[in-house]
C-alpha cells in the first residue's frame, strides 16, 4: 500500500548504511498461508546474496498468528538476513529481541482474533435475519444490494434458464452428465466463469443449493476445499450455529423432488469404479500393450485384461485375477523396500521444489535450551533472595497503625 511504501522509504533514508534495494509485495494474498510467491521471491533474493535487512511497516504484515509470525522471521534468518520493523523497534539480536517479537505477535494475533469475532458474529447475525452473509451467490442467484447492509439474493433471469433447462434435462433422463454438459456446449451456453461445461463442473452445479431451494450457511457435513466450516471437538461449527437460509424458487417444489430422484439415478456409483483397478496401464502383455481392469459380471470376479483383446485380430494373452496379481506385487514391492537401507528408500518429498529449504530448528532449539538454563539459574537465585526476605520479615513485628498503611518497626 502507498502509506507502508512511503514509511519504509522514510526509515530506509534515516539509515546511514541502508539503500533500499527492491519492494515485494504479496497483492491479493492471505497473510495466513505458509506460501506467497512475493515471501518465496524475496528469500530467493536473500538466499543470493542481494539483502541483508528484511523490512516491514508493521509486524502484522508477516503473518497473522504468532505461528506464522514466527515462521516467517525463521524463514528469512535461515537464508541469512534480519527482519526489521518501521513502527515497532525490535532490538538488537538477543533474548530481549525475542521476547519483543513474542510480545507484538501475541498482540497481533489478539488483533486478528477479534476481527474474526467480530466478522463471524456479523455473518451469522445476517444470515439469521435471511440476508446473504458473503461469498458467491449459488448459481441462479445474483446479489442485491453487494457491499452495501441488507444485502440479500435475487434471482438472475439468464441463469435461472439455464436452471431450468438442466432440471428438464436431467429430469427426463436419457443422458449422462458428459451427455448434458456437451448439450450446454452445443447451445453456446457456457458456465458463470464462461468456461464449457463438464460432466465435474456440471455435477458440481446440479448438487448445489440451487436445485435444493435452500443455502446452508457453516455447513457442517461438508469438509473438504479450501472453504470449509471450521468445528469444534463436538462437530460443530466453531463461529455460530448453521443456518438454512430459504432460496427465492426458481423450481416449483414438485419439480425439485422430480430432479433430485433422477440426479440421484443419474449419478449412482458405478459397480466397477476404476480406483479398484490399482495396476491398469502398468502391466503389458506379450503384444507389448497394457493390462486393463476388467470386471465379469457373471461370475462377478475383477480380472485384468490385455487391451490387445480389442484389437482386429486378437492377441490372445492371457486373463490375470486382480486379486493374485496385486498380491503378489505388493508383496514384492515390500521385499525391495525391505531389503534398501531407512534412509535410502524412495519417498515422496517433504516440500515442493518452488519451497525454500525448510526452517534450521535444530541451532535455534539448541539456543532456547541454553537460554532455558540460564534463566532456571536466575530464578534459582531470586528464589534464594526472596526466602531471605520472607525469613527476615517473620523475625520482624509489624502492626497496622490507625491510617490504614503498613509499617515495619526497625530496631534503631
Amino acid at each position: 500500500m502507498p502509506v507502508q511504501a512511503r514509511a519504509i522509504r522514510a526509515f530506509v533514508e534515516q539509515q546511514d548504511a541502508w539503500c533500499l534495494i527492491q519492494s515485494r509485495e504479496d497483492i491479493g494474498e492471505s497473510g495466513s498461508t505458509h506460501f506467497r510467491p512475493g515471501l518465496e521471491a524475496l528469500l530467493a533474493d536473500i538466499s543470493q546474496g542481494r539483502v541483508k535487512h528484511v523490512l516491514v511497516h508493521r509486524l502484522d504484515r508477516l503473518g497473522r498468528t504468532e505461528a506464522a509470525i514466527w515462521r516467517c522471521i525463521w524463514q528469512i534468518e535461515d537464508v541469512g538476513a534480519q527482519v526489521e520493523c518501521c513502527t515497532e523497534p525490535l532490538g538488537e539480536p538477543g533474548v530481549e529481541r525475542w521476547l519483543t517479537v513474542d510480545r507484538l505477535a501475541q498482540g497481533v494475533e489478539a488483533d486478528y482474533c477479534r476481527i474474526v469475532a467480530r466478522t463471524q458474529a456479523g455473518r451469522q447475525l445476517k444470515a439469521v435475519n435471511g440476508g446473504w452473509p458473503g461469498g458467491p451467490a449459488p448459481y441462479g442467484y445474483r446479489i442485491s444490494g453487494k457491499g452495501a447492509f441488507g444485502s440479500t439474493l435475487e434471482v438472475d433471469p439468464a441463469e435461472a434458464g439455464v436452471v431450468k433447462l438442466l432440471a428438464d434435462l436431467v429430469t427426463e433422463g436419457g443422458r449422462t452428465l458428459a451427455g448434458i454438459a456437451e448439450e450446454l456446449n452445443s447451445r453456446g451456453v457456457l458456465t458463470r466463469s464462461g468456461k464449457r461445461w463438464t460432466g465435474t463442473n456440471l455435477h458440481r452445479r446440479l448438487r448445489g443449493a440451487t436445485f435444493l431451494g435452500e443455502a446452508v450457511f457453516r455447513h457442517t457435513d461438508r469438509q473438504w476445499g479450501g472453504h470449509c466450516t471450521r468445528l469444534r471437538s463436538d462437530g460443530r461449527p466453531l463461529h455460530g450455529e448453521s443456518v438454512v437460509i430459504p432460496l427465492p424458487p426458481i423450481l416449483p417444489a414438485d419439480q425439485i423432488r422430480s430432479f433430485q430422484e433422477a440426479l440421484a439415478e443419474l449419478t449412482r456409483p458405478r459397480k466397477n469404479p476404476i480406483g479398484e483397478y490399482l495396476l491398469s496401464g502398468l502391466i503389458h502383455g506379450h503384444c507389448g500393450r497394457p493390462y486393463v481392469g476388467c470386471f465379469r459380471s457373471k461370475d462377478r470376479v475383477r480380472t485384468y485384461r490385455c487391451s490387445g483383446w480389442n484389437a482386429e485380430v486378437s492377441c490372445g494373452c492371457a486373463f490375470l485375477p486382480a486379486d493374485h496379481v496385486e498380491e503378489e506385487v505388493a508383496s514384492h514391492l515390500n521385499t525391495l523396500l525391505a531389503a534398501i537401507p531407512t534412509n535410502s528408500r524412495p519417498m515422496m518429498p517433504l516440500f515442493s521444489p518452488t519451497h525454500t529449504q525448510p526452517i534450521q530448528h535444530l541451532e535455534r532449539v539448541k539456543s532456547l535450551e541454553r537460554f532455558a538454563a540460564l534463566c532456571a539459574e536466575e530464578l534459582d537465585v531470586l528464589r534464594g533472595k526472596a526466602s531471605s526476605l520472607l525469613r527476615c520479615a517473620s523475625l520482624s513485628p509489624s502492626r497496622r497503625p490507625s491510617t490504614g498503611s503498613w509499617h515495619t518497626r526497625g530496631n534503631g
